[in-house]
């Protein structure tokens, strides 16, 4: 049968006392565990707690009589034992047991003193006499209220967050979790920062817009400096090389009133301006290239990137003429001459940087590999404008890149890699680049509308003893017979003729000896190219 004063089988169903349980809701709800708090750091009493504990204290003295007075005096006693209970209790928790039956049996005990009640007509007790030292034996009164107050503690020490009653230290929690600290925002280096941004885009600015100083100095601007290239969208044609167009029928030969003939040998087939020189065709004459310097020998304002940059003479005299009338023409801008003849060397640094920064596909679109380049020829230039503001701006985006392209044939240029030619040329559209072949043949390839390709295949049609190609003066073409090529007194004479077995070739010309001037020239590929001027037209 339950005993109803047995705290040990009166508990909860949570396994707390009664007491206990009160004691717990009312610190609960007296004095909530603040937000935040460090949970080793014990929640002081609050006034409500501080109170009633003293009026439970004047309670046990009024009641007790002497035996609450010798209690209390005897308390230090009790107190001084208090630590061999609380040194135990790491032990083990099993010894808790036996200090909840001691509680109980302090509450059992409770009626006992009740019988000593103390009537209001007694009279004072005077004041208690010195402590002896002969043991006093503790009221439940002061039992209870020592209970309680053990009860308060250790709903303390149960919730995690009180001090150590007896040491009056903070308990160490090995699981409270270390507050993280907030990183700090370092001004100046955000500042610093924001200054580096702009001046590297300040500086990066300035330089696309002043890309060149006057003077000999200038940097080499590579192979496709100097334009903004659109993206080609074309897909990259095979290597194979290319027939643009069906020669004219071979006719049968004629008998000429006059002729003679000139030998030249085979390794002359790459020498003169009229050779080939693209992805199928290389250039094999790279280091044995007649130049003139053009900065030491210009007579008009051409300028130059470099003080190296050189051409083939033919190329460089038809250029500072044109530099001269442009400029006549009303231009403000010099001409500037970014790029001439480089050696093999110099087209592979500039393969493999735009290889590099821009792919493979985008190179071969728009750089010659080494040993395929015009500029090996010392025939080819790549222009620019340059300002007196020292700005260099591209022939596409200036006023006078027009007359460039419209006047060029003038003096022996053509554009030489077209917009809708990308698939005979295997090369993208350039804007700047320009190839000197010589006035007629610039005038025959534009009044063809063809490029350099279909032009070698078109003049293969014509031969020495069946027609000429004659281009007039008016930039208009025709075809001559060749008995009837002696009559024509203006304009050029051009015919092939294919290169022959053996190391030489004779060339026929159908003329009187000394009655015309004549230059030949191979084509890098299966014969030569003859260009006849009347005296007549010289």
């Amino acid at each position: 049968m339950n005993n109803p004063n047995n705290h040990e089988t009166n508990k909860t169903p949570g396994g707390t006392t009664p007491v206990r349980q009160n004691l717990a809701d009312r610190a609960a709800s007296t004095s909530p565990r603040p937000t935040g708090a460090n949970p080793q750091a014990r929640r002081p009493l609050t006034n409500e707690e501080r109170r009633r504990m003293e009026a439970a204290r004047q309670a046990a003295m009024r009641n007790g009589g002497a035996v609450a007075s010798a209690t209390t005096q005897a308390k230090p006693q009790t107190t001084a034992q208090r630590p061999q209970t609380t040194a135990t209790r790491p032990q083990g928790t099993a010894q808790r047991p036996q200090a909840t039956v001691q509680k109980t049996q302090a509450t059992v005990q409770r009626p006992q003193s009740a019988q000593k009640p103390v009537t209001q007509t007694q009279k004072p007790r005077p004041t208690a006499a010195p402590v002896k030292s002969t043991p006093v034996q503790e009221s439940s009164l002061y039992r209870k209220f020592t209970a309680d107050e053990e009860e308060i503690f250790e709903i303390y020490e149960d919730e995690e967050y009180s001090r150590d009653y007896q040491n009056n230290e903070p308990r160490r929690n090995n699981t409270t979790s270390k507050k993280r600290k907030r990183a700090k925002i370092n001004w100046g280096i955000i500042i610093f920062a924001v200054i580096l941004v702009g001046v590297v885009a300040f500086s990066i600015r300035y330089l696309n817009n002043n890309p060149h100083t006057p003077g000999p100095e200038m940097p080499n601007l590579g192979e496709t400096d100097g334009e903004v290239l659109p993206p080609d969208t074309s897909e990259t044609p095979d290597t194979d090389d290319i027939t643009a167009t069906e020669p004219p029928e071979t006719e049968p030969p004629v008998t000429l009133p006059s002729h003679f003939t000139v030998t030249v040998p085979h390794t002359d087939l790459d020498v003169g301006n009229q050779i080939l020189v693209n992805y199928a065709h290389p250039y094999a004459r790279v280091d044995t290239v007649n130049l003139t310097n053009v900065r030491a020998n210009k007579d008009s304002d051409l300028q130059v990137s470099s003080i190296n940059d050189a051409l083939a003479p033919s190329a460089f005299a038809a250029l500072d003429k044109m530099t001269a009338d442009m400029r006549e023409a009303g231009c403000g801008d010099w001409l500037l001459l970014t790029s001439g003849y480089r050696d093999t060397t110099e087209q592979q640094q500039i393969w493999d940087r735009n290889l590099a920064q821009s792919g493979e596909e985008y190179t071969r679109m728009y750089v010659a590999t080494p040993g395929h380049s015009e500029h090996h020829t010392g025939l080819a230039a790549d222009l620019s404008f340059f300002t007196y503001d020292y700005a260099s701006i591209p022939v596409a985006d200036h006023d006078f890149g027009p007359w460039l392209w419209n006047n060029c044939a003038d003096y022996g240029f053509i554009l030489r890699y077209q917009a809708d030619k990308t698939e005979l040329t295997h090369t993208a559209y350039e804007a700047w680049h320009f190839r000197y072949i010589g006035v007629p043949h610039a005038y025959a390839v534009n009044a063809l509308d063809y490029c350099y390709e279909e032009y070698i295949d078109y003049i293969r049609g014509y031969t020495a003893t069946t027609k000429l190609f004659h281009v007039k003066s008016d930039r208009t073409t025709a075809a001559v017979a060749a008995e009837d090529a002696n009559q024509v007194k203006d304009g050029w004479l051009i015919y092939y003729v294919p290169a022959g077995e053996g190391e030489t070739t004779d060339i026929l010309f159908p003329f009187e000896e000394g009655s015309v001037e004549y230059e030949i020239s191979g084509n890098n590929a299966d014969g030569f190219i003859v260009t006849i001027t009347p005296k007549s037209n010289t």
